[in-house]
């Protein structure tokens, strides 16, 4: 048996890697294998042969991973910088928006209780606007959240993306009944209340948290590398009296 220790791409929490982990475990000449979120990797025990790899690959990509073979380290390492890239432009849209709305939603609270002025346009008026931004905050940032969800439902466990997903999409669904059914809403005697802001803070300071996240595990990777680039490649060692160097295994 050989063990080995491969990165894996698109896990988003500890639950992703336990589910790597089972999944890899189950298929022949697999003798055992558990993931690691804090490396995004997996170790695998194994019959050595490289066609169980590949089965692993072929079993956790349609759960949304990808197991990384040794000679597409350099091509996934480009793809991690992308999509670094496109994390970081993504949070600077969302989180600041998502501060400013939960400053609005302690403003409002604090002003109501203490009689102090609030914002001056009507709670409609509020709510489709609130209603426009959500909608913007999903599209921008909702993918992998919305696809946690529907894993969760085919099966393949409850990560923290589902649970994020289950709870802003609830927010988001039942603020835009009340705005767009208001006789229903009467009628079942449900408050003029939304909760688009709870939508746009929750993924905002989500998304923020895994963009930093993300950077300081790929810096932290470089770092490791960089290091491990210093160690000695030979040794010198006395043989007979005579001193020679020879490569380190």
């Amino acid at each position: 048996m050989k063990t080995i220790t491969l990165p894996v791409t698109g896990m988003h929490c500890a639950s992703c890697a336990a589910v790597i982990g089972k999944t890899a475990a189950k298929l022949p000449g697999v003798s055992e294998a558990y993931g690691n979120y804090a490396q995004e990797s997996v170790t695998i025990t194994y019959d050595g042969d490289a066609k169980t790899l590949a089965r692993v690959k072929q079993a956790i990509l349609p759960l949304g991973y990808e197991l990384v073979l040794a000679q597409e380290e350099s091509e996934i390492k480009k793809e991690q910088a992308a999509a670094l890239r496109l994390m970081r432009r993504k949070a600077l849209i969302v989180f600041p928006l998502a501060v400013v709305m939960a400053v609005i939603m302690l403003w409002q609270s604090f002003a109501l209780r203490l009689g102090l002025p609030t914002l001056p346009i009507t709670m409609n008026q509020a709510a489709w606007l609130d209603f426009v931004l959500a909608t913007l905050v999903l599209v921008l940032v909702g993918k992998q959240f919305l696809w946690g969800v529907v894993e969760f439902f085919r099966g393949h466990g409850a990560g923290m993306d589902a649970l994020v997903g289950m709870g802003t999409l609830t927010a988001y669904f039942y603020s835009t009944a009340v705005i767009f059914f208001p006789i229903l809403r009467a009628r079942l005697n449900l408050p003029e209340i939304t909760y688009f802001d709870t939508t746009i803070v929750v993924l905002g300071f989500i998304v923020f948290g895994k963009y930093l996240e993300a950077r300081s595990k790929l810096k932290t990777g470089e770092a490791v590398e960089k290091l491990l680039s210093l160690q000695a490649k030979t040794a010198r060692v006395l043989r007979d009296g005579q001193i020679e160097e020879v490569p380190i295994e």
